[in-house]
């Protein structure tokens, strides 16, 4: 199996796994820590989680309870 086609395939395997775990799913923390877990298996360690309204502007983040990431404190 050529390399791309291995790494597309593992991918939707495990969004699938990823959306099957969210259905239902209403708490914007456990959202989060499936999402978390979801990109952690793609070396992505660092994720932001937010509603989609289209009023919010990224100065809203700190403010915003919604609003949840894991970024290092120096990126923020």
């Amino acid at each position: 199996m050529h390399l791309l086609e291995a790494a597309r395939e593992a991918f939707a395997v495990e969004f699938g796994r990823f959306l099957d775990q969210t259905d239902g799913v209403a708490q914007s923390e456990r959202l989060f820590d499936l999402l978390s877990a979801f990109a952690v298996n793609f070396d992505c360690p660092w994720i932001a989680y937010d509603t989609l309204a289209p009023q919010k502007r990224l100065k809203s983040v700190q403010r915003d309870p919604a609003v949840i990431l894991n970024f290092p404190d120096e990126w923020q």
